[in-house]
């Protein structure tokens, strides 16, 4: 089942969305794709962590999907309202299903770049070079991920007409919340890499929100 689900997520993708909409067994087949979205996470979390300590890579195993899903838990109920308003026939399982059926693929991506992150890692570059890379890695991810949810959601408006595309829109504004929630959350639970100056900590206290803290950066380089 597990190999199935993750070749449909990779190359069937409509096969899946599908099997979402007409399913009897909804909770089993989003259990699948969850289970597939955070063992991959935590897979790349634990790489990413695996620079700085052992101890760090457990932690960043365990707080990457805790990101994702802490971001999907504040987000997703006005998602999920907006669109019935605008007349979404979803269920809330099957609206549930296809998001996270994007993490799944947005993990898998991630794992893939496993190989290059422990190369890095292995002839021992240093800390900013690494932060910059895991950046770029979940950034790539990331976006092709939601180009990949917006594309879920025309196809069952097409084939299924339980979506309407004028919700296209709002899940366009909402993606950017949902990045605007997930950065400030990666600020709340860091270190995720852990830089070797310090020693391992499973939070580091930051004062305030990272964007408060972008804002009084920019300031104060104009200032000086």
């Amino acid at each position: 089942m597990f190999t199935i689900k993750l070749t449909e997520i990779l190359r069937d993708r409509q096969k899946l969305y599908d099997q979402i909409m007409v399913s009897q067994r909804a909770f089993v087949l989003l259990f699948h794709i969850f289970l597939i979205s955070v063992i991959f996470l935590g897979s790349y979390g634990f790489f990413m962590g695996l620079y700085h300590s052992f101890y760090q890579a457990l932690s960043s195993a365990v707080k990457l999907p805790l990101l994702f899903y802490l971001a999907l838990f504040i987000c997703y109920p006005a998602m999920f309202i907006y669109n019935a308003i605008l007349g979404s026939k979803m269920t809330f399982m099957q609206s549930l299903s296809i998001i996270i059926s994007t993490f799944a693929f947005i993990s898998t991506i991630l794992v893939s770049f496993i190989p290059i992150v422990l190369f890095f890692h292995i002839i021992n570059s240093g800390y900013t070079f690494m932060k910059f890379m895991h950046v770029v890695f979940l950034s790539i991810s990331g976006i092709t991920g939601m180009i990949v949810l917006i594309d879920a959601l025309l196809y069952v408006c097409d084939h299924h007409k339980v979506y309407p595309k004028k919700g296209v829109t709002l899940v366009q504004i909402w993606i950017l919340i949902f990045a605007f929630v997930g950065t400030q959350l990666s600020w709340n639970l860091k270190p995720f890499i852990g830089s070797h100056e310090y020693d391992f900590e499973l939070f580091r206290h930051a004062k305030g929100n990272l964007y408060t803290s972008l804002i009084k950066s920019v300031f104060w380089i104009e200032i000086h």
